[in-house]
């Protein structure tokens, strides 16, 4: 997408205006993804000014469009309180749609791991898998991005420990 050439200076020279710009002829045409990142750009001011009131609006529209990384930001807005009330059902209801976004999930393991939400046994084995797939890829001399695989292998790491102690003692809750 030329808009995200334009914001990251990828192949072009970096220019936030411009990245809007594509940004919101995308958009226009109901382009999921691109109406994810001019929220994101909303959110954080990026090429924008600040709104995060119509950040959480395009975060809605594309996230009804489907767009997982849209329904996990929404995730992240409920459950933080950041630009809406909080509220973590809500926050959870985002996370479940967003799936398989790695995000998302580890949005999902932070409610579980805080007492937030009880997954079904089920789920939480498919966390535990997938959270020992990523420390075993990070560190495979293949990997690509290493350092980037290696930090969240380390927040994966983080959360195995923190989902043995929840899955060996329930009534326990994180404190950190």
């Amino acid at each position: 997408m030329l808009g995200m050439c334009y914001l990251r200076g990828d192949g072009v020279p970096e220019n936030k205006e411009e990245a809007i710009k594509w940004f919101r002829i995308a958009a226009e045409r109901g382009e999921p993804n691109a109406i994810y990142l001019l929220a994101l750009c909303y959110f954080k001011g990026e090429g924008v000014l600040e709104d995060k009131a119509e950040a959480i609006r395009l975060y809605h529209i594309a996230a009804e469009k489907g767009d997982t990384g849209a329904q996990y930001e929404l995730g992240e807005c409920y459950y933080n309180g950041d630009g809406v009330p909080q509220d973590k059902a809500e926050a959870i209801k985002w996370y479940k749609k967003a799936g398989v976004n790695w995000y998302a999930r580890t949005g999902l393991i932070r409610c579980y791991v805080n007492g937030d939400y009880v997954p079904d046994m089920e789920e939480l084995e498919d966390w535990l898998s997938g959270l020992r797939w990523l420390v075993e890829f990070a560190n495979d001399d293949k990997a690509k991005d290493k350092e980037y695989w290696q930090e969240l292998a380390r927040e994966a790491a983080e959360l195995l420990r923190e989902i043995e102690v929840r899955k060996n003692n329930p009534m326990s809750r994180s404190t950190g």
